[in-house]
């Protein structure tokens, strides 16, 4: 799995995820091929900045608006709600919040002496021109939060190469830092990220193996998928089945003449087992599922008077049948190719 850890500056142009290398980050997100983490302050700097950037526009607005009078222009522009759009910044928000794979890490008061230190003695991110308060509750959220985890994939996105990177290889943490953890990789933006990890992660094999890491697939999974797509499937291969049938199948030694059986009502029951089998693209499930049928027998009525129908009702059953099944599923969750291996008699009580 790979983790990203979002610095402001990724965001800054792109408030919502609307442009395509972050919208398609988002998107490696929801599907679940990706982790998303953003500090709270991180989230804080974000609205900070979207509110200045609506007094801006005010201010120009107001101006606008003030000139527009002067020249008896009647169709005057309005002022932008900031609290109405703050709202929207905060809604959005909590949305990407929800997302499984997004998740929101807490500003903690246990920062704050290894803040002060690192601000007394111009530890990175402080240096001896810059004291970013910000920048190092950032890094130390994050560099804690991965020391914390099991080996995997962690990327820092960032674009703040001065105080987090090394001055020659700004693909790697500055040596300072490395103290804290040497397991984050810095990358620049969603852009560069897309260039260098898209073609994994958009991979069948990588996607149909985050699908099964993510899905519990068990035997009430496959019944809903069973029931959910296939039941018409299913009951037309029992009533195919129940037609092909004769008298002496179900009655034994009960029935001598010749006759025929006739399908009604049919009941599927629940999936009994199944199997799943990894493909290169794909699982292939196999499983089994009964069904009962209701069933009427008829018997040829050899000594009928003129008028008289040609087959007799002698009977009235329920058939349990069983029936064999596989089909494959994506990692769309889209189940496809059902076959029906075979249909077969269990019980004629």
């Amino acid at each position: 799995m790979i983790h990203i850890f979002l610095d402001s500056n990724v965001l800054f142009q792109d408030y919502f995820f609307e442009k395509p290398n972050n919208k398609r980050l988002l998107d490696y997100c929801r599907k679940g091929s990706v982790n998303i983490y953003m500090s709270d302050i991180v989230r804080l700097e974000l609205r900070k900045q979207f509110m200045d950037e609506i007094e801006e526009h005010n201010r120009f607005l107001k101006k606008a608006i003030k000139d527009a009078k002067r020249l008896k222009i009647d169709i005057l522009p309005n002022e932008i709600n900031i609290e109405e759009h703050l709202e929207k910044f905060d809604n959005c928000y909590k949305a990407l919040f929800s997302v499984e794979n997004f998740k929101l890490l807490p500003i903690k008061n246990e920062f704050l002496p290894d803040l002060v230190d690192r601000a007394i003695y111009r530890k990175k991110p402080f240096t001896n021109e810059k004291m970013e308060v910000k920048d190092t509750i950032i890094w130390s959220t994050y560099s804690k939060y991965v020391e914390s985890m099991s080996l995997d994939t962690f990327i820092l996105l960032t674009a703040n190469h001065s105080d987090f990177c090394d001055k020659k290889d700004h693909s790697k943490i500055h040596p300072e830092l490395l103290k804290d953890t040497a397991r984050l990789k810095v990358v620049k933006g969603s852009y560069e990220f897309t260039k260098e990890y898209a073609a994994v992660l958009d991979s069948p094999e990588h996607r149909l193996q985050v699908f099964l890491q993510n899905t519990q697939i068990d035997l009430n999974y496959v019944n809903d998928l069973v029931h959910e797509h296939f039941d018409d499937l299913l009951t037309q291969q029992i009533r195919e089945k129940a037609r092909a049938l004769s008298p002496s199948d179900i009655m034994d030694d009960e029935f001598w003449y010749d006759g025929y059986v006739s399908e009604g009502e049919i009941e599927l029951l629940q999936c009994e087992k199944f199997e799943s089998e990894k493909l290169t693209e794909t699982v292939l499930i196999a499983g089994t599922i009964s069904a009962l049928c209701d069933v009427e027998i008829f018997e040829y009525n050899a000594g009928r008077d003129h008028g008289e129908e040609q087959y007799n009702s002698i009977s009235e059953k329920t058939i349990t049948f069983e029936i064999h099944f596989t089909f494959n599923l994506s990692p769309e969750e889209v189940p496809s190719d059902f076959e029906c291996l075979s249909v077969s008699v269990v019980d004629t009580n």
